[in-house]
């Protein structure tokens, strides 16, 4: 398999996770889901396609995949996921304004300001952080890479072929 066949299915499968998150996005808060479900379903998803895209290469290929390949192959449509989601969210901030996410963000500060959990001053500082749209596209970026370091390893220990599996299917 060439090298521009396997990075275009890297951005297909990443493509098809952010694609999926939103949907999911869109349609939790309206049946009454909790953002820890929605968080939940990014790592279903995001493992989901890395082991798609890691069978459908060894599939096209028609060649063994070892765990150092399938790990890196695992890392890559995370961070391409990773990148499209933080393009998409800088610019939904954006298109839609920053006034709905400081709604959101005050509301967020009021209640760890209730809590105990921050004063004033540690409050502005990280509604500052938030609402700078480079912040998130980093944030976003980043949390994609954590979460698909972890996915990866796992992923590659069930897609990886051992060499003594490969030549036992030879036999046959």
């Amino acid at each position: 398999m060439e090298k521009k066949e396997k990075n275009l299915m890297i951005v297909k499968y990443g493509a098809y996770t952010c694609g999926i998150l939103f949907l999911f996005a869109f349609l939790l808060p309206v049946l009454g889901a909790s953002i820890g479900l929605t968080q939940n379903i990014l790592f279903i998803v995001l493992g989901a396609e890395i082991f798609f895209c890691c069978q459908e290469y060894k599939r096209k290929a028609g060649t063994n995949l070892n765990f150092k390949d399938a790990f890196a192959m695992g890392w890559q449509v995370s961070f391409c996921a990773g990148l499209i989601n933080a393009l998409i969210v800088a610019a939904m901030v954006y298109l839609v304004g920053q006034e709905e996410l400081l709604k959101n963000v005050m509301a967020y500060k009021g209640l760890l300001m209730d809590q105990g959990k921050m004063d004033e001053a540690q409050a502005d500082k990280m509604m500052a952080l938030i609402l700078n749209p480079w912040f998130l596209f980093f944030a976003t970026t980043m949390f994609y890479l954590i979460s698909g370091l972890f996915l990866s390893i796992i992923v590659a220990f069930f897609v990886k072929t051992t060499s003594s599996s490969a030549s036992n299917e030879k036999q046959f």
